[in-house]
């Protein structure tokens, strides 16, 4: 068992299949960083990072952790 596996490998992996049901390639996630340092979304100077896929009219936002967190400020 490999336990250096990268967040991007186990993206793909863990959702191949959605991915394809939707149509989407895995070509088309494109990684985004957002650095909060308002604290808007959680501790002041927290960098967020997500994968975003905007195709057929509909945008998906997947985050991957390796830990858990409780966010606040969010809708």
């Amino acid at each position: 068992m490999a336990w250096n596996v990268s967040h991007e490998d186990l993206l793909r992996n863990f959702f191949a299949e959605e991915l394809k049901q939707e149509g989407i390639d895995y070509k088309d996630i494109k990684k985004f960083t957002y650095k909060d340092d308002q604290g808007l979304y959680g501790e002041k100077g927290t960098k967020h990072e997500v994968y975003i896929v905007a195709k057929n009219n509909k945008v998906y936002l997947i985050e991957v952790k390796s830990h858990g967190e409780i966010l606040t400020g969010l809708i």
